[in-house]
């Protein structure tokens, strides 16, 4: 028996070390093509990726400390769209916790893209396609630009939603192969991930999945390949529903609470300007041509070897007063030419007539295919935006109008022509048995009608490009891109020549390999795979290159003019720059304001701005001196030419000093830096002082009352703005208090300790006072004094105040997010591996093809 049993093993072991060599291959090679692709940045130890959203400054804040890090609370140095709630527990946020700020920017970007590659091969395989397709089409899956550029520019979010969405379609996939309630389960968790990790994306992609549990349910019946079953398919997806929102429920309620309720969107008051705001990254419809001729109009904004020359991000009406954006897009979108020759031979399959079935493709597949490349021409037609008549219809739908940025429909189109692209590869395995010469030539020839039609658009091009190059380059010049015009150009060129190139190649490999190589079909499959790999990657690999930009960061760490000066007087206020659109003082407040922690009056983003920010903005505006003295703005660092119109808004209690000038010193790496020692005629920058600023954290004699409602909204805010109020000893509260007219003076408060999520002070009264923190008004924050809770009031409309009693006093304010969301994310997705081992190492039925 002992022998019997070791041969038993020694058979079982034969047949498990071949099947685990074959992933750990794929993962080896997807890694390395990864590291191949960034590797400029990888191979400089000291150096990041240049994140546009997401920077490293931002990260190295005070603010993103813990346990800053894991609560989401309303802080006026990011953004303003942030609410009192725990951090959504999603794969993102892990990584970055897991490997800080400098290894989430470097390394972290090299292990979303890898991860988003096995989790499309995983993906396809659950779906049924063979190892070799599902390799193929996790290169493109995981080198296409959505995939590649997102976490090369700090969204890996958007990679990990795709890379989930995918997981989810496989499970789904694999529920019905199987029959099994416990793989719907296993789907509706990968697709809560996807939702947690960015919401946006998450419901586009959301809404794909239904459409394709719904289609595949339904085909099952109308093929008649088994009873109908609705009510069961129907309790299915209710399961899927249901289990997707429970792994979701935290980010569904900070995507509430922070971009829906009590939330503007957009930035002007019309339906048809919030439209605009909401359609502005709409891809234009010549720019589809992009997807495939790999960048045809340029890379990114920021690129100089690639810049981009399209209407991506256009300010509407920019043609005619040139304000807002020229364009803007930092991120890709590029699948290449190589997939449409593979789709071009799968549709002349799938084109024939129902009655003309082909020997190398059945009915499932079949119309499976005409379902992915449906859903994948529905996205691809919405990314259109406003350039697309039925996007209207999908944004007045309910919360659809808060999605800004139609081109998000571009992940889910990238899915879905990957899992046509991976039905095309197995298509393309099938048709090297040299059996049936005839129907292979039939389906080529179909093939060849389709595949001809992209390099003549190519050729096209070609020909008008050089034909309008004088034309071409006046109009870039005309619009501001000097010598990235002729770039631009060549560019063009080069994407239109290279299209062609692969188009060529592809067609010749694949076409030699089914039909005119007398090879083994073995060989035949493997020179498919070594060109179709070396091609996608060349192409992929190229288009993603101008977006790997390395970043030193090292220079904002060291002392400077600007920060020496604000340093030491951290405590007195906030930080107000003017204008707040300069660019040079804009970069700065992204880069050594934010890293220093300093508490900022500026949102990084006002488009879409709480409702209470914005009242008090729009009440207050005309006179800034009284907002910027309620929010606590201290010092100004501003253009030198605005100093003498703030002194104009100077009163005797309430001045605009001029603290210094300071100019600006470039470094190496092309980095500006604030330098005092510079002539004076080149200090075009000042830091003012207003003296009149309410404190951080200051005590009030005396205060007005007004309820708490709609109503009391409005007389607080008319007495914010009323000539008798003295905003610099009075205080506006709504709740229920007495009111005071008291005029003694107001203590000092002594701040012993301050971060973004709590505040520490001490005081010491001879009379009762209100306590004035000009922090934003959120039940998330609780406040003690000596150790005893105390009532938090709203305060001047937006802030926090407490009344204290005569007395020495020890106060604190904290952050206190509710812990139930944090707490079900937590235990949901406990229970979301466990539920995923068993399911993977259940034992399967005999399964069945659906």
């Amino acid at each position: 028996m002992s022998e019997k049993n070791t041969q038993a093993k020694a058979s079982e072991t034969a047949r498990t070390l071949p099947a685990l060599a074959a992933p750990i291959g794929v993962a080896a090679i997807l890694l390395l093509l990864v590291f191949v692709g960034t590797s400029k940045v990888l191979l400089r130890p000291h150096l990041v990726f240049a994140f546009n959203d997401g920077n490293i400054e931002s990260a190295l804040s005070p603010a993103y400390q813990l346990p800053g890090c894991f609560l989401q609370i309303w802080d006026n140095q990011t953004y303003f769209g942030k609410g009192g709630h725990s951090t959504p527990l999603s794969l993102t946020n892990m990584l970055a916790s897991a490997l800080g700020p400098h290894g989430y920017r470097r390394e972290g970007v090299v292990i979303a893209i890898w991860l988003t590659g096995l989790a499309g091969f995983w993906s396809f395989r659950l779906w049924g396609r063979s190892r070799t397709a599902s390799f193929l089409a996790a290169i493109l899956f995981m080198l296409c630009g959505w995939t590649f550029t997102f976490p090369a520019v700090g969204l890996p979010v958007r990679s990990f939603t795709l890379a989930c969405t995918a997981l989810s379609l496989g499970w789904m996939k694999r529920g019905i192969r199987r029959s099994d309630w416990l793989s719907y389960i296993v789907a509706g968790g990968f697709l809560g991930l996807a939702v947690t990790d960015t919401a946006d994306v998450g419901i586009l992609c959301s809404l794909c999945c239904g459409a394709t549990f719904v289609y595949l349910h339904l085909s099952q019946v109308e093929n008649g390949r088994r009873p109908p079953q609705l009510l069961r398919s129907g309790a299915k997806l209710t399961l899927y529903i249901v289990v997707s929102l429970l792994m979701a429920y935290q980010t569904i309620l900070a995507q509430i609470g922070a971009n829906v309720k009590g939330m503007s969107q957009g930035s002007s008051r019309s339906s048809e300007d919030r439209y605009e705001w909401a359609t502005q990254w709409s891809l234009p419809k010549a720019e589809t041509w992009s997807l495939f001729a790999t960048d045809y109009h340029g890379a990114s904004s920021r690129s100089t070897t690639s810049p981009y020359w399209g209407r991506m991000g256009q300010s509407r009406g920019w043609d005619e007063h040139r304000q807002g954006f020229r364009n803007f897009r930092l991120a890709g979108y590029a699948v290449g030419a190589v997939p449409i020759i593979f789709l071009a031979l799968l549709f002349s399959v799938t084109f024939r007539r129902r009655d003309a079935r082909s020997p190398y493709l059945d009915e499932i597949d079949r119309y499976e295919s005409w379902w992915f490349g449906l859903l994948a021409l529905v996205c691809l037609a919405m990314s259109w935006g406003y350039h697309f008549p039925l996007y209207r219809l999908f944004y007045s739908l309910p919360y659809m109008g808060t999605i800004r940025n139609p081109d998000k429909w571009l992940g889910p189109f990238t899915l879905f022509l990957t899992l046509g692209f991976a039905s095309s590869i197995d298509l393309a395995l099938r048709m090297t048995d040299p059996r049936d010469t005839g129907e292979k030539r039939r389906i080529l020839k179909w093939a060849s009608g389709l595949t001809a039609l992209v390099p003549l658009i190519a050729l096209i091009g070609l020909i008008s490009l050089n034909r309008s190059r004088a034309t071409f380059l006046a109009r870039l010049g005309e619009q501001g891109y000097g010598g990235g015009a002729t770039i631009a150009w060549s560019n063009a060129v080069e994407a239109n020549t290279q299209i062609i190139i692969v188009c060529a190649l592809s067609c010749i490999t694949l076409w030699t390999c089914l039909g005119f190589w007398k090879a083994s079909p073995g060989k035949a499959r493997g020179a498919i795979v070594v060109c179709t790999t070396i091609l996608l990657a060349f192409e992929l690999l190229k288009a993603n290159a101008p977006f790997v930009i390395p970043h030193n960061y090292q220079h904002i760490l060291e002392d400077n003019t600007l920060t020496a000066y604000l340093d030491q007087r951290k405590m007195e206020g906030r930080v107000k720059i003017l204008p707040p659109q300069q660019p040079l003082l804009n970069n700065w407040r992204n880069t050594y304001l934010t890293a220093r922690g300093y508490d900022l009056f500026d949102p990084v983003s006002a488009a879409r701005i709480p409702n209470d920010y914005k009242t008090l903005f729009e009440a207050l505006g005309k006179d800034p001196a009284r907002l910027w003295g309620l929010g606590a703005v201290r010092h100004i660092v501003c253009t030198t030419q605005l100093v003498p119109q703030l002194q104009q808004l100077s009163r005797r209690d309430a001045e605009f000093i001029h603290r210094g000038a300071f100019g600006v010193r470039q470094i190496a790496g092309g980095h500006y830096v604030p330098e005092g020692n510079v002539p004076d005629n080149q200090k075009g920058l000042s830091i003012v002082e207003f003296t009149g600023a309410r404190p951080f954290l200051g005590c009030v004699p005396a205060w007005d009352v007004f309820p708490d409602s709609p109503e009391g909204d409005l007389q607080a805010i008319d007495r914010l703005k009323s000539a008798s109020f003295d905003w610099s000893s009075m205080a506006v509260v709504q709740g229920d208090i007495s009111p005071s007219t008291a005029s003694s003076p107001a203590p000092d408060v002594q701040i012993t300790d301050r971060r973004s999520t709590e505040t520490h002070a001490r005081v010491t009264l001879s009379s009762p006072a209100l306590l004035v923190r000009a922090s934003r008004y959120s039940p998330s924050w609780v406040a003690t004094v000596n150790g005893e809770r105390q009532p938090l009031l709203r305060v001047n409309y937006l802030f926090q105040g407490i009344l204290l009693p005569a007395g020495d006093h020890k106060i604190e304010f904290l952050c206190r997010a509710d812990p139930k969301p944090l707490v079900i994310a937590v235990v949901g997705k406990t229970l979301f591996l466990l539920l995923l081992g068993i399911s993977l190492f259940k034992r399967s039925p005999k399964t069945r093809k659906t």
